[in-house]
């Protein structure tokens, strides 16, 4: 029986910006001369402040940073039926999101209004780690008191796909719009093209 959901966040609960934070912050890195990648991941698995951060990669460039954050975030909402959604699986479920995050930009759902209905929300920042390694899950697991075959992920990444899929969770690919992913078969359990999709699933499992 399934007592735990947990969701990606971008992509999956947030729409997507057509040009994103990262790629924003790595045009940034890049023009003071640093690997983009590499400094990028740091902030994945550190919980760096903003402060912290300029100071770890030795650059002077908090307020550009500021400003970038200030800018994307503007643009970013919450797709249509996400609320209406989570507030009816909220009846019946833990709700949790697993995120590859970055610190600096504070990730936060009651910055959407929602929240008060999660039990938690877990970003790679404070796990050190990012999907598809199975610890994000595994601290799930602990938290919320809930076996592996208690558990469903939702996610619109192979990443999202594969770390349930080694967890030990049932796992569903979300498929918005024209999105679609290169994913073996042998991963995949459920795919559906928006969250309502859930419920009839929800039932047979």
């Amino acid at each position: 029986m399934i007592k735990l959901i947990s969701f990606d966040i971008g992509g999956t609960l947030v729409k997507r910006q057509g040009t994103s934070f990262t790629t924003e912050l790595k045009d940034l890195l890049r023009k003071y001369g640093k690997d983009p990648i590499k400094a990028y991941e740091s902030l994945r698995v550190n919980d760096f402040s903003i402060a912290d951060y300029c100071n770890y990669i030795g650059v002077n460039c908090e307020e550009e940073i500021r400003n970038l954050i200030k800018r994307t975030a503007e643009k970013s909402e919450l797709y249509e039926e996400v609320r209406e959604v989570l507030i009816q699986l909220k009846e019946r479920y833990k709700l949790v999101t697993i995120s590859n995050a970055v610190s600096i930009k504070n990730p936060n759902l009651s910055d959407y209004q929602i929240g008060e209905l999660f039990d938690l929300e877990l970003y790679s920042f404070k796990c050190g780690s990012l999907k598809p390694d199975i610890r994000m899950f595994k601290y799930i697991e602990k938290y919320c008191d809930v076996l592996g075959t208690e558990c469903v992920h939702v996610g619109d990444t192979k990443n999202d796909i594969v770390g349930a899929s080694r967890a030990g969770w049932k796992k569903i690919l979300l498929c918005r719009e024209d999105h679609s992913i290169a994913i073996g078969e042998e991963n995949l359990d459920y795919t559906i093209n928006n969250l309502r999709d859930l419920f009839p699933i929800l039932k047979d499992i």
